[in-house]
């Protein structure tokens, strides 16, 4: 990608030739996994560019060793979450005759920027992709109470259409990285709007405001 600065912002030219004009410009990097010095080939670990190589049970081709976190060759995303999430996995195996492969939860992500942007579950481009089973709706929470300071922020959250689960949500404002947390919880438990009516919260606060929004007879309507 090749970007050029005029007197309006930028000229961005991607590899395919694609060319758009925009007011700023991100870049952001990932890193390989810090596999040097660990001694890998001299024990007969297998690895590549982006990891450690694991089975469904974190294992690598040595049985008796397990691996979390950056360093494991994953989609997963490497984040400090996950990879607690995989260290407790890995205790559970060693101190018990469970043997079930690991099943990742919905995983959320934020970007610290200002506003906060968070996500969970199924995304807005995913969700127009497949209209025909998931509907989209914006919700400008950032209107509701003890949000005066961000009267910008706004919800949007995908719903199976069959269902009503909610499956999905991006968030932008300031309390984006709180919120994901309680929508991480509604999406992996496939909780639907209806449910969220037959629950009580504490008010007022950003939460209240959010989740009313997302029940049929929230004050949002």
């Amino acid at each position: 990608m090749v970007y050029k600065k005029n007197d309006n912002g930028y000229v961005v030219t991607t590899e395919s030739g694609l060319a758009f004009a925009t007011d700023y410009v991100f870049g952001a990097t990932g890193r390989q996994a810090n596999t040097q010095g660990l001694g890998l080939d001299e024990v007969g670990i297998a690895y590549t560019k982006n990891g450690i190589s694991v089975d469904d049970h974190l294992r690598t081709s040595l049985n008796n060793v397990y691996v979390s976190g950056d360093v494991i060759d994953k989609q997963i995303p490497k984040l400090t979450p996950t990879a607690t999430f995989e260290s407790n996995y890995i205790a559970s195996q060693i101190l018990s005759e469970d043997d079930q492969p690991i099943n990742y939860p919905a995983v959320p992500y934020v970007a610290y920027t200002l506003p906060r942007i968070a996500q969970i579950g199924v995304t807005p481009e995913q969700a127009q992709a497949a209209s025909d089973k998931y509907e989209i709706k914006v919700l400008p929470y950032g209107q509701g109470f003890d949000t005066r300071h961000d009267n910008d922020a706004e919800m949007t959250v995908i719903f199976e259409k069959e269902t009503q689960k909610v499956a999905g949500a991006v968030i932008y404002g300031g309390q984006a990285a709180s919120l994901i947390n309680i929508l991480t919880f509604v999406v992996d438990k496939g909780l639907t709007n209806d449910d969220l009516e037959q629950m009580i919260f504490g008010f007022p606060d950003v939460t209240y405001s959010a989740l009313t929004m997302l029940s049929p007879n929230g004050f949002m309507g």
